[in-house]
């Protein structure tokens, strides 16, 4: 048997740690209640940089906002066997993971 422990993904953004959660349910069948996604931090924060719809022409008419509390990376926990890894790196890496470690 595989042994069992996780990875831990840092993202520059909320909206990339969201891309690769969706990645892992939809496309390799992850359950969304064993994924964990913080700030790195102390610090509230929604990363390093503006994502999503708080982004320059996010929708018609609207202003880009430039309030968003960006004090540190999303960090993305996720359990994985050692079967699994590559593949789940892979995904991790696709979404825009600006580091990955191994956690036990």
């Amino acid at each position: 048997m595989a042994r069992s422990d996780g990875l831990c993904a840092l993202f520059a953004s909320r909206r990339d740690a969201d891309l690769a959660i969706e990645h892992l349910v939809q496309e390799h069948g992850i359950e969304r209640d064993v994924l964990f996604v913080e700030a790195a931090g102390t610090a509230a924060s929604t990363g390093t940089r503006i994502g999503g719809a708080d982004g320059a022409g996010a929708s018609p008419g609207t202003a880009a906002r430039d309030d968003a509390p960006l004090d540190g990376e999303i960090q993305l926990t996720v359990p994985v066997t050692d079967d699994d890894r590559p593949v789940i790196e892979g995904a991790l890496r696709e979404a825009g993971a600006r580091q990955i470690r191994r956690i036990a």
